[in-house]
């Protein structure tokens, strides 16, 4: 309201008339698509201009001047431009029709291939294309090309029908079709192919768009050529020796993109070999591929000595190390005095240990205590309730439990990262993965929640459990999930501890330097019932592997999966079938990891 009283009093000030600035057939500036032809009457638009004074000024309704301006929105907000002229009257008489495109403007001759980015609802037969630059607009690229408005629309259903949405400077747009082609769906098993028309409809039933991208997105036929390799449909700045690619799915994201690979890339390392996509992730295009792994850029350069008689120094053979002999009648001695019959597991002080540093000790990194303060004063009496009569080089109890009351397993309740993806937003409390864990064990030993529970409650881990992960924080509790356990404790993973047969669970030992907390129940990963004694498995590992694995073989760079299985005596359908994340062709195999190699 104030611009425009403003705009009039400037008027009265100067003493002049409020007209068109131009009369008669043929428009003083650029036009609008769609503007009336045969307007005789024109006003270019100069700042402080508004459709409202516009037409008390030219003596016409609202309804008129959007008639012979259709480009220009109901509020006047839209396609209302300083500089261009707009109708303000046409010839008496005469009908309003859509001015025709000008025959007499030379066409440019476009390019046949796409000089930039595209979006991927373009037709596949487009043969003519046009790069935006500063001051491009849907209605200058059409009248440039000798086409509507409406045709560059269909021609390009991503953009909007205002031209404010998904018109990017630097962006190819089509603005001409050829005949309708045909291409090849290829599939590696069973070796069959497809054909299908492409034509330069859409099929996608939601909006694109790179903040929010698709949820449901239908393709009829294959639009991705898989027969080249390395992929061509990539993106500027990506390092030629990128080794391992990535094709960008509607579901998509940056995060997901660097979870999945996490094990060589970081979400850094993500943005540093696609700097296209920008550390927005605004340039994360659907259908294209991405850089998720490069080869090594360090060689490292040998020098061996110059000599006629270089005798190689013979193969290394790995000898498997002896086992330690179990003992089911284990007593810790010496021991500080009296602990309770039922103590199943031991802990050999230390100089400096105190009651925290051994309760915290016996917990672990999980971030929760498997004992209390009080309950290591209770099993050693002898204490008298007084740490500092620790006594170094003595066993005390660290726990007495019978079968059916066994601590439960550590969780957290403040929300851990990173989190797998679809981990429940709900979840109240998460347990640490360690070696050994199931899906299906784990709800044996909460016995607060099914295995189906579990699974929907952390779906990454799939239908089967394939996709459990060491080391991967899992939601076990929701609002409303029991707090003790609602199932009896299952006798096959905590046998009687009176048993000391060589099939029982003990896994007591004698005791060692290198472990100062000895144990006859595994209560810290509850794992299943042995017959021998336990092997640790080494880390990192490339999961999933053979469960109880006894041999293991570190790979290294150059390493082959044929190698590793013939250096151990074993069969390379036994190192597949024990290892096989490795399969088909070794391919997969990582480096720097331990595979099983014996069983």
């Amino acid at each position: 309201m104030v611009r425009r009283l403003v705009f009039w009093l400037a008027i009265a000030l100067s003493g002049s008339t409020y007209t068109a600035l131009a009369q008669g057939t043929a428009a003083p500036g650029p036009t609008q698509p769609g503007t009336a032809a045969n307007c005789n009457n024109w006003h270019m638009v100069k700042a402080g201009d508004g459709c409202d004074t516009i037409e008390k000024a030219n003596g016409i309704t609202h309804a008129q001047f959007l008639a012979w301006n259709p480009a220009v929105s109901q509020d006047c907000q839209v396609n209302f431009w300083g500089g261009y002229a707009y109708c303000v009257g046409v010839a008496a008489g005469a009908t309003t029709t859509p001015r025709p495109t000008s025959t007499t403007t030379k066409v440019p001759s476009p390019p046949t291939s796409p000089p930039g980015p595209t979006f991927t609802s373009t037709p596949a037969n487009c043969n003519a294309w046009h790069l935006v630059k500063a001051g491009d607009d849907c209605g200058t690229v059409a009248k440039l090309y000798g086409i509507t408005v409406d045709q560059f629309l269909k021609y390009n259903p991503d953009v909007s029908k205002d031209c404010t949405t998904n018109f990017w400077l630097g962006n190819a747009y089509c603005v001409g079709l050829g005949p309708a082609i045909s291409t090849t769906a290829v599939s590696t098993s069973p070796r069959t192919s497809t054909t299908a028309t492409l034509t330069s409809s859409t099929s996608f039933n939601s909006t694109y768009s790179i903040e929010h991208p698709l949820t449901s997105w239908i393709i009829s036929t294959s639009t991705i050529d898989n027969s080249t390799w390395p992929p061509t449909k990539t993106q500027a700045g990506q390092p030629s020796y990128c080794s391992e690619w990535h094709l960008v799915s509607p579901r998509d994201d940056c995060q997901t993109i660097a979870y999945r690979f996490k094990t060589w890339m970081t979400l850094a390392d993500f943005f540093a070999w696609n700097p296209a996509v920008g550390t927005d992730c605004s340039g994360l295009y659907v259908n294209y591929y991405v850089c998720v792994g490069i080869q090594p850029r360090s060689i490292l350069t040998v020098e061996l000595p110059v000599a006629s008689n270089l005798t190689l120094p013979p193969i290394a053979t790995w000898t498997e190390p002896a086992l330690p002999t179990l003992d089911p009648n284990f007593t810790p001695t010496p021991s500080h005095g009296p602990m309770p019959t039922n103590c199943a597991n031991f802990y050999l002080a230390r100089a400096g240990d105190t009651c925290d540093s051994i309760v915290s000790e016996i917990g672990g990194s999980s971030g929760s205590s498997v004992i209390t303060r009080d309950q290591f004063l209770a099993w050693n009496p002898v204490l008298a309730g007084n740490c500092a009569g620790l006594w170094a080089g003595y066993y005390y109890c660290a726990g007495a439990y019978s079968p059916d009351a066994l601590p439960p397993l550590p969780t957290v309740t403040t929300k851990p990262s990173p989190l797998p993806p679809g981990s429940a937003p709900q979840c109240v409390a998460w347990y640490k993965a360690t070696v050994g864990d199931t899906c299906g064990d784990l709800a044996l030993v909460f016995g607060t929640f099914s295995e189906s529970d579990f699974r929907t409650w952390n779906p990454s881990v799939k239908g089967d459990c394939s996709g459990f992960e060491v080391g991967a924080w899992y939601c076990v509790a929701v609002p409303g999930t029991p707090t003790t356990r609602t199932t009896p404790v299952p006798t096959t993973l905590f046998p009687s501890e009176t048993s000391t047969s060589s099939s029982a669970s003990s896994t007591s030992r004698p005791p060692s330097s290198s472990n100062s907390v000895t144990t006859t129940t595994r209560f810290s990963s509850f794992s299943a019932t042995m017959s021998e004694a336990a092997i640790t498995t080494p880390q990192p590992i490339q999961p999933p592997m053979v469960k109880g694995c006894r041999r293991f073989y570190f790979v290294k760079p150059g390493d082959g999966c044929w190698q590793i299985a013939t250096d151990a005596g074993i069969s390379l359908d036994n190192f597949y079938s024990w290892n096989p994340a490795a399969r088909p062709d070794c391919s997969s195999l990582w480096f720097n990891v331990y595979v099983c190699v014996g069983v």
